[in-house]
């Protein structure tokens, strides 16, 4: 299969840009139920971390999603419940024993979170990334996954970085 031509490239980067945008709206529209705002806020923490993803395999795009991160970090600032995105990765991390596919969820989300830390840190008003619990919650999926025993690898994807350590660990 031929790789993607240098303008379908950017238009996958704006359909990211574009959903994440569209996600943050439906986590925001008033009325919603809970159900709908869980969603919708789960929604826009993975497709930023998609564009994490993105920035890791596409370095040339840094400008684009730094300033895509420049017109959000209002918004998000402003209107996000992010706190409900934070207790769902709480809550993955928080699973008394992991199978492998909930390991690498709880990853994956943890990932997400750090993806969104990189890219939205200093663009935010609130100090909300300042406080959170990342040693505590990175203690409770260590100690989850510790305590399942043994675990078949959860291989690392090629798009997540070196700093995401959490994939590293001894648990694999």
């Amino acid at each position: 299969m031929p790789s993607p031509e240098a303008g379908e490239v950017v238009a996958l980067l704006h359909e990211l840009f574009t959903n994440a945008r569209e996600a943050l709206d439906r986590a925001t529209t008033h009325p919603i139920n809970d159900d709908e705002e869980r969603m919708a806020s789960h929604s826009f923490g993975s497709t930023v971390g998609a564009i994490g993803r993105w920035l890791v395999t596409h370095p040339e795009d840094r400008i684009e999603i730094d300033a895509f991160a420049q017109e959000m970090g209002m918004r998000v600032d402003d209107r996000t419940p992010l706190d409900r995105w934070w207790l769902s990765i709480w809550n993955a991390a928080d699973a008394h024993e992991f199978r492998a596919y909930e390991l690498e969820q709880a990853l994956t989300l943890r990932s997400d979170l750090q993806f969104f830390i990189d890219i939205f840190r200093g663009r935010l008003r609130s100090n909300w990334i300042d406080e959170l619990e990342l040693e505590a919650l990175d203690a409770r999926i260590r100690d989850t996954a510790d305590a399942t025993g043994p675990m078949s690898t959860v291989p690392t994807p090629p798009d997540i970085p070196p700093h995401h350590v959490w994939w590293t660990w001894g648990f694999r």
